[in-house]
């Protein structure tokens, strides 16, 4: 597949006013975010607009919760005009080796603060050491020292692999991290653990539409995405001149979150992996031909870096302390005929009230 950045019209819904076709404007780059109440349907509605995208570009999805595989992989025969993904593949199950991480932001995803998470990123680096095997990097972690006997002890231990320290670690910053790492070893992928492990992300997204299937319900779980989700983003950042992507994220604001969640979760001055790619991917990325779309129950619960980059937006019933939630409020929602009503707030600033279509595919 081969797109050339061109602009698509995609059919969504009807105009209120008018009842004529609701086109929504696919660029080959751009920030669009999806807002509404849970249950409203805006993640149908992006399953929609998704199914369409596959026919000329690549798109990948963030899934949260494993959903999009069971919806946007077969067609909806109440649907006027069936559809679903084309050319689609599932990575569910995967990993990454603790080699791979080898950034401070990449453990401050899984919850390490500040300069913990830059001793794990040094010693990620030591395949000769730990074997990208998890136990034995919690051993090298556990004999970090933080005295000056041990330390002697620890470089006479490792000398002759050229690890070797000239001051010992702060007490504190070494229980904070084998407090944590015990948690985080599932987190790994492992010899014989039976998960996947994709030697080249750019790749497999040049063949395939991917649904990267991941769980949030936990904190933990939550944690793992994060890692998870910059990592691939790092990945496939060098050819995205030749994938033009467009990348969806469910429930973007576990990947993105606002000031307030990040004081909350992460207590340090190093923000995760998925945050600092987001950034890059909305900013400088953009001319390479990506766009991201961004789904939400509010605009607040999402990084204000991200969202004052965004181009277009369709909203649904949104909280009253949300930005637009004056054009909004009127919105008409019956969920037991399933009727909604979304807008359409385009670039230039226009907006437009329309009735979705039924989605093509299984929702």
């Amino acid at each position: 597949m081969i797109y050339k950045g061109k602009t698509v019209k995609i059919p969504i819904g009807k105009t209120i006013f008018t009842g004529e076709t609701c086109f929504f404007k696919n660029r080959y780059y751009g920030v669009t975010l999806l807002l509404s109440k849970p249950r409203y349907g805006k993640t149908s509605l992006t399953k929609d607009i998704s199914c369409d995208l596959t026919v000329f570009r690549r798109v990948a999805v963030f899934d949260l919760y494993e959903e999009w595989e069971r919806h946007v992989l077969y067609f909806n025969p109440k649907a006027k005009y069936p559809k679903r993904w084309l050319n689609a593949k599932v990575v569910k199950n995967f990993a990454f080796k603790i080699s791979d991480y080898n950034h401070p932001s990449d453990w401050a995803s899984m919850g390490i603060a500040d300069f913990g998470a830059k001793i794990l990123a040094d010693l990620a680096e030591r395949i000769d050491i730990h074997y990208d095997n998890p136990e034995e990097f919690l051993k090298l972690t556990q004999r970090l020292p933080y005295s000056e006997d041990a330390m002697v002890a620890f470089n006479r231990k490792y000398k002759d692999v050229g690890l070797t320290l000239v001051s010992p670690y702060h007490e504190v910053t070494l229980r904070s991290i084998n407090s944590r790492l015990p948690f985080l070893l599932d987190f790994f992928k492992q010899k014989g653990d039976g998960k996947l492990y994709v030697e080249d992300w750019p790749k497999l997204f040049l063949k395939h539409n991917l649904i990267i299937s991941m769980t949030g319900r936990t904190e933990e779980e939550k944690f793992r995405a994060m890692a998870l989700t910059g990592k691939i983003m790092e990945k496939i950042a060098p050819y995205l001149k030749q994938l033009k992507p467009a990348l969806i994220f469910e429930e973007a604001d576990t990947f993105f979150p606002d000031q307030k969640a990040l004081r909350r979760r992460f207590k340090g001055q190093v923000s995760p992996s998925s945050l600092n790619k987001g950034l890059e991917y909305v900013t400088k990325f953009q001319k390479r031909g990506v766009s991201v779309f961004l789904i939400s129950q509010s605009e607040k619960l999402l990084n204000a870096s991200m969202t004052k980059f965004s181009n277009s937006r369709i909203l649904g019933k949104i909280p009253e302390d949300d930005l637009n939630y004056d054009i909004t409020k009127k919105l008409k929602w019956k969920p037991d005929s399933n009727y909604r009503q979304f807008i359409l707030l385009d670039e230039t600033g226009s907006w437009t009230p329309f009735v979705p279509n039924i989605a093509g595919c299984k929702v």
